[in-house]
């Protein structure tokens, strides 16, 4: 991480947290950001939260806060929450820390999981899943069609699986977690989806019998650790005064059925070609979706047309649904349920070599301890 680099923001930044509005106030006084950017208040009605607005009103000028009064009578947008909170009277050590990591607090809207919460003020969250999906199924339908005169009476004969893997996969998954992105942080939805793999080994012992070694259990616990390490960015407090809400309740949703899509796809139908697979599993996503997207507009929930919001639906619908389904049920298919919804961890490990790639991060203590956690406890589920 770059610490000392100076951040001049021209237009504006959203806080959606005490944290964030704690930082942004942080770098003002070490005049990293420009004073004539606004700051636009999202977060919760918490006496923390408007008490760190008071505060910054009696600092700062009118124009800095641009929106924070009106979130305070009740006028501003959505209520957002981070968990976290950090107080006025947090320790000085801190500050270094939190500078440290203004540029990844800044730019954390442009990650993935990270993404859809960043875009949810241009792209509703059924919109968002339903154009995912829609350029998935573009992409993926050519590869598809050369298979599907030979493989249909197999699909047709494995309706049910299709169409339960369908429903939970392509229409579940992503729209529960766009909808929860709505109301919660990046940070609690990140935190709450490393627990897939638990809930993933959980239903396979229910309903397939399936158990772990001690090894393997050990294993997946280490490497819990590990994604929880690095997203609390190596400070307990962070896990210790986690605070859930509603966005909360629909991404343990998104989990729940993102693990019961993965231990479901050991009834899928054997011999379909898997672009067919997809396809199908698409189609049947985006018939769920039609309805719920044209219900959405219906509402005025609209996408706001730029090119951010079009990058992002291209982002989306390419890696994270068309090649990311691609692998992810391959992998299933060769190592099983359990051990392929482990994998989930390292999501947090791409972030956080990514960032230094492509932002100049560089990577803290305790960035290697979780990815030295994680691939401990991947090496220990994978061994036989």
């Amino acid at each position: 991480m770059r610490p000392a680099a100076s951040v001049s923001i021209q237009a504006s930044i959203e806080t959606s947290s005490v944290n964030e509005l704690w930082l942004v106030k942080r770098l003002w006084e070490e005049e990293k950001i420009n004073g004539k950017m606004r700051v636009l208040c999202n977060g919760p009605k918490t006496e923390k939260y408007i008490g760190l607005i008071d505060d910054l009103d009696r600092v700062f000028v009118a124009a800095f806060l641009d929106g924070c009064h009106g979130h305070r009578a009740g006028t501003g947008s959505e209520h957002l929450y981070v968990p976290g909170d950090i107080g006025d009277a947090d320790r000085p050590d801190r500050d270094a820390q939190l500078l440290g990591h203004a540029p990844r607090v800044l730019d954390t809207l442009r990650c993935n999981m990270v993404l859809g919460r960043g875009i949810r003020a241009d792209v509703p969250p059924l919109t968002l899943a339903f154009w995912r999906w829609a350029i998935a199924f573009a992409l993926v339908l050519p590869l598809a069609m050369p298979h599907f005169r030979s493989q249909w009476p197999l699909l047709a004969k494995g309706w049910k699986p299709v169409l339960f893997l369908g429903l939970l996969g392509v229409g579940g998954y992503n729209t529960f977690a766009y909808i929860a992105l709505q109301y919660t942080s990046a940070t609690n939805a990140v935190l709450l989806n490393s627990f897939i793999p638990i809930v993933t080994i959980a239903i396979s012992w229910a309903f397939l019998g399936k158990h772990l070694s001690r090894p393997q259990a050990i294993g997946v616990a280490i490497s819990l650790c590990g994604a929880l390490n690095i997203v609390a960015r190596g400070d307990p407090a962070v896990l210790a005064h986690l605070n859930l809400n509603l966005g909360d309740a629909w991404m343990l949703l998104a989990v729940l059925v993102w693990a019961a899509y993965t231990v479901g796809l050991a009834w899928r139908p054997a011999g379909v070609h898997p672009m067919l697979m997809l396809a199908a599993l698409t189609a049947v996503g985006l018939a769920a979706l039609l309805p719920a997207y044209f219900w959405e507009m219906a509402q005025g929930r609209h996408m706001n047309v730029e090119f951010g919001s079009l990058a992002a639906l291209a982002y989306v619908g390419i890696f994270p649904s068309f090649i990311g389904y691609i692998f992810y049920n391959r992998g299933v298919a060769e190592i099983g349920a359990s051990k392929a919804s482990l994998f989930i961890h390292l999501m947090p490990v791409f972030g956080t070599l990514l960032s230094a790639i492509f932002l100049g991060e560089i990577p803290l203590w305790y960035h290697y301890l979780g990815i030295g956690l994680i691939f401990t406890g991947i090496w220990l589920t994978m061994k036989k």
